[in-house]
C-alpha cells in the first residue's frame, strides 16, 4: 500500500488593521482633510475641524480651499487672494470672491504694448500732441499744434530749448549745448550773447570794457568772472581803505590777507583823501637762479594818480649780498631798489620799501624786516598814472647762492577818482568837495547817519549801530543804564562805582596798561542774586577779540566770593547764580567786582560788564532763590524781609509742634488750621501734600474704595496688610482722558523704597483688565502711562478701576500711595497727547469732536480727502479756497497746514528787480507763510524774492521740485540769504551742507526783523530747472523749556508744526527732552538744532545730538552733525527721507532728545540752541 501525500500547507491569514500606541505611529492619511488617529491599540482615520486651509491654493482666483469638516475639500471666497492680468491700465481686486478688473482713469501712466497712458477702457494706448490732454512724455497739450501759445506743438512749453524757435529766440536747437551755433540762451552763438563758448574766458552779456569782461570777452587782470552769464568781481580786495569788501570774499580792507602788505605797523598809512590799493602777486613764488633773474608781474588796467608808492616782499636766499631788485612802473621808469646789500646774511623778511621810511635799505641788514628807504626814490612816481604793468625783477649778480622770490606787492597811495570832487557822481549819495567826516557829507562821499560808527555834529556816541540797550542809544545819545570807569581804580580803594542795578547797569572800561585790573563797586539794596557778564565793544550781546577774568568780592572787597574767567560768550566772563552758589542771596550791602585781562599780557581797548539782579527780595515777584516775596522788606507778615516765610502753621513750613503744613489754614483737606493731620489722612513733605487713606475693606471689585476724582491727580495712600491684600480704588473719567497711574513708597509720591507692587488698570465693569503692570516706575514700582500703554489713551468718560497688590502676594507693604493723573483730557482747551484738537467744549459738530477728535472740515489746517490744500481757513483769494481747492494762479503744499503763493514773474534775477516785484499790483513777496513757483531757465538764472519780517523771527526756507513735496537727488540747487543791503549772510557750501530733500535746498535760521532776499539758482550754474517751489516758513514761537526736563516722564510738550523753542545747555552733561505729537498716520517729521544766540552753528562750537524716540523709548534716529556746522538734524520728509525712521510716522507722542554731542569739545559742549519742528505728509 502506498504512503499518503502531504496535506497542503494552510494559506496565510488577511493583515488586521496596523497596531498603535499614539498616533504618530500611524501612517498619514492620503486625503489632506484627514488626519490619522490611534482607537483602542488600531489606526484609523478621523476629519478635520471644519474650515481648516487647504495646504495647495489656487494664487489669485479669489477663493480658498477649505476642509468641510466631513473629511471632503470646499472652496470660499477669499477677497484677499488678489488676482494680477498684468495690465497696467485695471486695478485688480476681488469682490466676493470674484476677481474683478476695473480701469484705471484716463490719462493714467502705462507702459503696456509700447502704449503710454490708459484710456478709461482698460487700454494702454498711445499719447498724441494736440489733443488737449497731457499724457505720457508730454510736459504740456493745450489742445492744438500752434507754437507760441505757451504749448508749442511738440507738447513741450514755450521757452527757450524746447526745440521749437518762437518769438524772442534767434534760434532753437533743443539741446544744452553751447558754441554748438544755438547757445543754451536761445541766441546765436558770440561774444556778448551771455553764453561762455569756445575759446571765450568770460561773456557778460554786453561788448562793454571796464566791467571785468572786456569786448573780446577776456578776463581783466585782477578780476574773477563766474557762471552764464558772467558775473565779474574783483579777485583781490585791492582797495584797502574804502571799507568795502570788494572781492565778496566776507573780509573788508585790512581783514583780508590781500592788504596784508599794507595793514602792519610797519607802513605809515597814505594819510586823509588818499586811496590805499594794494596789487599782491599771483605768479610767485618763483626761483632766482644763480647769476640769472626772474620777473614778476601785476596789472593795473585803471587807477587814479599816484601820490606815494612801496614794495614789500619777501626773498629767500643764502647770500644776500648777490641780490639786485627792482621796479619797472608802466611808464617806463626803472627804480634800484636794494643792490649788494646785506653782506653775507641771509633772506629778506617782510620787507617795506618805502621813500617815508627812516633807515636807508644800505644801512640795514638781513633779514630787513622792517621799513626801509629804497636806494633809489619812488617820489618821481608822483602824479603818475598807475595803470598798466608794474614788473618787479630779482637778479642773483655772484656765483654759487641761490634763492626764492616767495611774495610781492605793490603798495599805491593815490587820489581818489571822483570822491571829493564837489560833483555828484554815481554811487554816491554826497559830495561836498571835502573829506571832513564830522560834516553832513563823510569821506566816503555817503550821508551822515546815525550808526555809522563817527560821532558828527548833535551825536554824543556812535557806535555803528541804531540799538537801543548798549549804551548808545538808536538815536546817539548816551544812555543813563551806562556807566564809564573812572581810573585810577586799580585797587579795592579807588574802585569806582557804588552803582545800583534797577534791574541792571552796564560799565564801560578798558584794561590799559597791560597788566591793569578794574574795581568797580555796586549796592545791593536787599537780598538779592546777582549776574555778572562781561562783554566786548559798545554793549551786551558779543565777545570778538578779548579774554576777561572777573571777580565777585564781599563787602570787605578783599574777601573772594567767586573768580570766573570763561562761562559767558567766547573768552568772556560771567558769574551766575544758576552755577555759583556765592552769587545768590547777597545781603544787602555793598559788594565789589574786579576785572583784569586773562594772564595779564594783553591790553583790552574796550569792554562793558553787565551787572543784574536775577532776584531782588521786595520787588513783588516770587523769583530765584526766594521762598516769597510780598513786595516789601517788613519781618513778621508772613514772608520775612530776606524773602524766607514766617515761622507759622500755614506757611507751608513744619515748624516746632506741626505734623504737616499744606500752605493754608483750611480744614478738610488733610493738614487741618492747627496743622495737625485730619483722621483718614496721610500727609508727607513741606509743604505737606495730604491723600485719603484707603478704606478697607477694598479687596474685590463689590468693595472698592472710591470714587475718586484726578483734578488733574488724584493720590491715594494704602497698605498691603495682610499678606495677600488686594486694594481696589475707583477713578471718575469726565470726559475723553488719557491716564497715568503710578505707585510709590511712602505717603507721597517720589521714591520707590523697599516696596514691589503690581498695578491693574481695569475697564468701567472692574472685571475687564485694560492694563497689568509689574513695573515701569521707580525701582521695583508700578507705572501705566498712556506714553507707553495704549489702553491708558483716550478712555471713553465713565468710572475706571484700579488694582494694587504686592508681587507674589507674599510680603507686606506698610505704605504706599497711588498717584493718578490726567495727562490729557478733553475739553480744557489745551492740545494734548493723543487728542486731534481741544477746543474748550465738548461739543459735537464744530469742528472738534466731544472726544477731541478732528473733524474732517475744511479750513482746520490738515488736508482730509477731497482737498487739494488746507491752510487753516475758509477765505478765498489766499491761493486755498474757502472749498479747500487749489485757486487759479497759485501753488500749495505741505499739509498741516497748506502754505500757498504765487508763481514767480520775471525778470527777478537781484535784490532791485525782486523790490520790484514785490511792489506789482500782485505782489511776489513773503511776510510770513508762503510758496512761490518759479523755474531756473535759461542756464544760469538766478531767481531772488524779497522777505520782509515784521518781528524777530525763526524762518525755514525750502525748495522742492515742481509737486511741492518733494525733490530728487538730480535736481540740485543752491539757497542764499541777505540782508536789506543786499550782503549775503548765509548759504549753502557747494561741499558739505545740502539742508533739504534730495539735492534741493533748506535754510532754518533766525533773522531779526527788516528786510531780507532768498535767492535759488541751479547748483553749479550748468543746468536748468523746469519747476521748482520755495517755501517760506516763519516757525511759531513756544517759548523757551522748562527744567527739569532730563527724562521722557519730565519732557516739555512742543505742541504743533512748524513751531520752534529755545533751550540751553550751559552743562555739559545735560540733557533736553520734548514731547510731539503726530496728529495723522503717515506724516513725516523734520526737526533741526540751530543756534540759539550770537554763536553759530558754523562756528563749531555749537557740538549738538539730536535723538528720536518713539512712545516707549525705542531709539528711531539718533545724529550728530547733518545740520549746518556742527548742529544736528533728522529729516524724514519727502518720498523716502533721508532718516527712514522719522518717515511716515504712525499718529502718537514721540520725544526728541537734546544734548552735546560725545565728540564735542568742552567749548562746544555748552551752548544755547533753538529746536525747531515741522511735520507735513510724506
Amino acid at each position: 500500500m502506498g504512503a499518503g501525500g502531504m496535506g497542503g500547507q494552510g494559506g496565510a491569514g488577511g493583515q488586521g488593521p496596523a497596531q498603535c500606541a499614539v498616533a504618530a505611529d500611524c501612517q498619514a492619511p492620503a486625503n489632506v482633510c484627514e488626519v490619522a488617529v490611534c482607537t483602542a491599540g488600531v489606526c484609523g482615520t478621523t476629519p478635520v475641524a471644519a474650515g481648516t486651509l487647504v495646504p495647495t491654493q489656487i494664487t489669485g482666483d479669489c477663493q480658498r480651499a477649505i476642509c468641510d469638516g466631513n473629511g471632503s475639500t470646499v472652496t470660499e471666497a477669499d477677497d484677499f487672494d488678489i488676482p494680477n492680468d498684468n495690465n497696467d491700465c485695471t486695478v485688480d481686486d476681488c469682490d466676493q470672491g470674484t476677481p474683478v478688473f476695473t480701469p484705471e482713469p484716463a490719462s493714467t501712466g502705462c507702459d503696456d504694448n509700447g502704449g503710454v497712458v490708459c484710456d478709461g477702457a482698460g487700454q494702454c494706448i498711445p499719447a498724441v500732441c494736440g489733443d488737449g490732454v497731457t499724457e505720457g512724455a508730454e510736459v504740456c497739450d493745450d489742445g492744438n499744434l500752434i507754437d507760441g501759445d505757451g504749448c508749442d506743438s511738440n507738447c513741450r512749453p514755450t521757452g527757450c530749448g524746447n526745440g521749437v524757435q518762437t518769438a524772442g529766440e534767434q534760434c532753437d536747437d533743443g539741446n544744452a549745448i553751447n558754441g554748438d551755433g544755438c547757445d543754451v540762451n536761445c541766441t546765436v552763438s558770440a561774444c556778448g550773447n551771455g553764453i561762455r563758448a569756445g575759446a571765450e574766458e568770460c561773456d557778460d552779456g554786453n561788448t562793454a570794457d571796464g566791467d571785468g569782461c572786456d569786448a573780446n570777452c577776456e578776463i581783466w587782470p585782477n578780476y574773477v568772472c563766474t557762471g552764464t552769464p558772467s558775473v565779474c568781481s574783483l579777485g583781490i580786495e585791492l582797495y584797502c581803505n574804502d571799507g568795502t569788501d570788494n572781492d565778496g570774499d566776507g573780509l573788508v580792507d585790512c581783514a583780508d590777507p590781500d592788504c596784508a602788505a599794507a595793514c602792519d605797523a610797519t607802513f605809515l598809512g597814505c594819510g586823509t583823501n588818499r586811496a590805499l590799493l594794494v596789487v599782491p602777486a599771483k605768479d610767485v613764488p618763483a626761483a632766482i637762479p644763480d647769476q640769472g633773474s626772474v620777473s614778476s608781474h601785476v596789472e593795473l588796467l585803471s587807477s587814479p594818480y599816484v601820490m606815494r608808492a612801496a614794495v614789500r616782499f619777501n626773498i629767500t636766499h643764502t647770500f644776500d649780498a648777490d641780490i639786485d631788485l627792482s621796479l619797472l612802473s608802466p611808464g617806463g621808469l626803472n627804480f634800484d631798489l636794494t643792490s649788494d646789500n646785506g653782506s653775507s646774511g641771509q633772506n629778506y623778511q617782510n620787507t617795506l620799501l618805502d621813500t617815508a621810511c627812516s633807515t636807508a635799505v644800505t644801512s640795514g641788514s638781513a633779514p630787513f624786516a622792517g621799513c626801509y628807504r629804497p636806494e633809489t626814490s619812488l617820489a618821481s612816481l608822483l602824479g603818475q598814472n598807475a595803470a598798466g604793468t608794474w614788473t618787479l625783477t630779482a637778479a642773483d649778480d655772484a656765483a654759487q647762492d641761490v634763492g626764492t622770490l616767495n611774495s610781492w606787492s605793490l603798495i599805491l597811495c593815490t587820489v581818489p577818482l571822483t570822491c571829493g570832487n564837489g560833483v555828484l557822481d554815481p554811487g554816491e549819495e554826497c559830495d561836498d568837495g571835502n573829506f571832513d567826516d564830522t560834516d553832513a557829507c563823510r569821506s566816503t562821499c555817503q550821508l551822515a547817519a546815525c550808526g555809522d560808527g563817527i560821532v558828527q555834529v548833535g551825536e554824543a556816541c556812535d557806535d555803528g549801530n541804531t540799538a537801543n540797550g548798549d549804551c548808545c542809544s538808536s538815536t546817539c545819545q548816551a544812555e543813563p543804564s551806562c556807566r564809564g570807569e573812572t581810573e585810577p581804580n586799580n585797587t579795592c580803594n579807588e574802585a569806582g562805582g557804588m552803582y545800583t542795578p534797577s534791574p541792571s547797569v552796564v560799565v564801560q572800561g578798558a584794561i590799559s596798561p597791560v597788566g591793569d585790573h578794574d574795581y568797580h563797586s555796586f549796592v545791593v539794596p536787599a537780598t538779592a542774586s546777582v549776574e555778572i557778564e562781561t562783554f566786548s565793544g559798545y554793549g551786551p550781546g558779543a565777545c570778538v577779540g578779548i579774554d576777561t577774568v572777573i571777580q565777585l568780592r564781599g563787602q570787605n572787597c578783599t574777601t573772594v566770593l567767586s573768580t570766573m574767567d570763561q562761562g559767558g560768550i567766547g573768552n568772556c566772563s560771567k558769574i551766575t547764580p544758576a552755577t555759583v552758589a556765592a552769587a545768590r542771596r547777597l545781603a544787602p550791602g555793598t559788594y565789589f567786582v574786579r576785572v583784569e585781562d586773562y594772564q595779564n599780557n594783553d591790553v583790552i581797548p574796550m569792554y562793558n560788564m553787565r551787572i543784574s539782579f536775577t532776584s531782588l527780595c521786595g520787588n513783588g515777584v516770587l523769583e530765584s532763590y526766594e521762598s516769597c516775596d510780598d513786595g516789601n522788606l517788613i519781618d513778621g507778615d508772613g514772608c520775612q524781609a530776606d524773602c524766607t516765610i514766617t515761622p507759622s502753621c500755614g506757611n507751608g513750613l513744619i515748624e516746632a509742634n506741626e505734623a504737616c503744613d499744606d500752605g493754608n489754614h483750611a480744614s478738610g483737606d488733610g493738614c487741618d488750621a492747627a496743622c495737625a493731620i485730619e483722621a483718614g489722612y496721610a500727609c508727607a513733605g513741606a509743604p505737606s501734600l495730604c491723600s485719603p487713606l484707603e478704606v478697607e475693606p477694598n479687596n474685590a471689585c463689590d468693595a472698592v474704595d472710591g470714587p475718586f476724582y484726578p483734578d488733574p491727580h488724584a493720590i491715594i495712600v494704602g497698605a498691603i496688610s495682610p499678606i495677600g491684600d488686594q486694594d481696589y480704588f475707583s477713578f471718575v473719567v469726565p470726559a475723553t482722558a488719557s491716564v497715568d497711574i503710578q505707585t510709590f513708597s511712602g505717603n507721597a509720591p517720589g521714591a520707590c523704597a523697599s516696596i514691589d507692587t503690581v498695578l491693574q488698570l481695569r475697564g468701567q465693569d472692574c472685571t475687564t483688565v485694560l492694563s497689568d503692570m509689574d513695573q515701569g516706575g521707580i525701582g521695583n514700582c508700578s507705572r501705566i502711562n498712556a506714553a507707553s500703554i495704549p489702553a491708558a489713551r483716550r478712555l471713553a468718560p465713565g468710572t475706571y478701576f484700579i488694582r494694587v497688590s504686592d508681587f507674589g502676594d507674599n510680603s507686606l507693604i506698610s505704605a504706599y500711595n497711588v498717584r493718578i493723573s490726567f495727562t490729557s483730557l478733553c475739553g480744557n482747551g489745551v492740545l494734548e497727547p493723543f487728542e486731534a484738537c481741544d477746543d474748550g467744549n465738548l461739543i459735537d459738530g464744530d469742528g472738534c469732536q466731544s472726544d477731541c477728535s478732528d473733524v474732517a472740515l475744511c479750513g482746520n489746517g490738515i488736508v482730509n480727502p477731497g482737498e487739494t490744500c488746507d491752510d487753516g481757513n475758509t477765505s478765498s483769494g489766499d491761493g486755498c479756497s474757502a472749498t479747500c481747492a487749489v485757486e487759479p494762479g497759485f501753488a500749495c503744499g505741505g499739509t498741516y497746514p497748506s502754505t500757498c503763493g504765487r508763481p514767480e514773474v520775471e525778470p527777478n534775477n537781484n535784490a532791485v528787480e525782486a523790490d520790484a516785484r514785490a511792489l506789482d499790483p500782485s505782489p511776489v513777496l513773503f511776510t510770513y507763510r508762503g510758496r512761490v513757483t518759479g523755474a531756473i531757465s535759461p542756464i544760469g538764472d538766478v531767481d531772488v524774492y524779497r522777505v520782509n519780517l515784521a518781528t524777530d523771527s525763526v524762518v525755514r526756507f525750502e525748495v522742492f521740485d515742481g509737486t511741492g513735496v518733494t525733490c530728487p537727488s538730480s535736481m540740485t540747487t543752491m539757497m542764499r540769504i541777505y540782508n536789506a543791503a543786499h550782503a549775503e549772510i548765509l548759504a549753502e557750501t557747494t561741499s558739505g551742507y545740502i539742508g533739504g530733500i534730495g539735492g534741493c535746498s533748506a535754510l532754518t535760521m533766525a533773522l531779526p526783523a527788516g528786510t531780507y532776499y532768498v535767492s535759488v539758482e541751479e547748483r553749479g550754474n550748468d543746468a536748468a530747472i523746469a519747476a521748482y517751489q520755495l517755501e517760506v516758513s516763519v516757525q511759531s514761537n513756544a517759548g523757551a523749556e522748562l527744567e527739569p526736563n532730563e527724562t521722557r516722564p519730565t519732557a516739555n510738550n512742543l505742541p504743533g508744526s512748524n513751531v520752534f523753542i529755545w533751550g540751553g545747555h550751559m552743562v555739559t552733561s545735560d540733557s533736553d527732552y520734548y514731547a510731539i505729537t503726530v496728529p495723522l498716520s503717515g506724516m513725516s517729521l523734520v526737526a533741526e538744532v540751530i543756534e540759539g544766540g550770537s554763536v553759530t552753528c558754523e562756528s563749531q562750537l555749537v557740538d549738538s545730538r539730536l535723538t528720536l524716540y518713539n512712545a516707549s523709548g525705542t531709539q528711531l534716529v539718533d545724529d550728530d552733525d547733518d545740520g549746518r556746522g556742527y548742529c544736528s538734524k533728522i529729516d524724514g520728509t519727502g518720498a523716502t527721507g533721508q532718516d527712514t525712521s522719522a518717515h511716515n510716522l504712525a499718529a502718537g507722542v514721540y520725544y526728541l532728545q537734546v544734548r552735546a554731542s560725545s565728540a564735542a569739545s568742552s567749548a562746544a559742549s555748552q551752548f544755547d540752541y533753538r529746536l525747531a519742528v515741522t511735520l507735513r505728509s510724506p
